[in-house]
């Protein structure tokens, strides 16, 4: 499976964390898709025979229903986005990012957009509108056409009154 060909139908939250070196964890069955951003530190992933490793240059797609462990090598924040999508897949997905600075930037302002939108839900507030800051997110930082395509397909999924 390819970034490209995902349909991505809900986005359900973007956070931000820090993790100490030595953290660890392991997942069976991963219950959603994560777009993990590791802007700081570096972070060891291994699903079956496969190693990935996440860094500033590097951001890892881990398909619903992958699994997986994780650990990290190198302290640091990470940035993160959970979405449902129509498919499933195996193994986590290794992206290359070539402007890291505007990839921190991008997720940033949709960090700051989902909060935004979190307030107008508690408000009662719903709508249909596609968030600026949301439209190729991604695109400009990472260079990568099948990474594009698919943040391009989200760009639909976060609204606000």
């Amino acid at each position: 499976m390819r970034p490209d060909e995902l349909t991505i139908t809900d986005i359900h939250a973007v956070n931000r964390f820090h993790n100490s070196a030595g953290a660890y964890n392991r997942q069976a069955c991963r219950p959603r898709f994560g777009l993990i951003y590791r802007y700081e530190g570096r972070t060891v992933y291994r699903s079956g025979e496969r190693t990935f490793v996440s860094d500033a240059d590097h951001v890892i797609l881990l398909p619903r229903g992958s699994a997986y462990e994780w650990r990290c090598r190198e302290s640091g924040h990470v940035i993160s986005m959970e979405c449902d999508c129509l498919q499933s897949a195996d193994t986590p997905i290794l992206l290359p990012v070539t402007n890291p600075r505007t990839l921190l930037e991008r997720f940033t302002a949709l960090e700051r957009t989902v909060a935004e939108m979190a307030g107008d839900i508690e408000k009662g507030g719903m709508g249909i509108e596609a968030d600026e800051n949301f439209h190729g997110i991604l695109a400009e930082a990472a260079g990568n056409e099948a990474l594009r395509v698919m943040l391009d397909m989200c760009s639909g999924m976060l609204s606000r009154t």
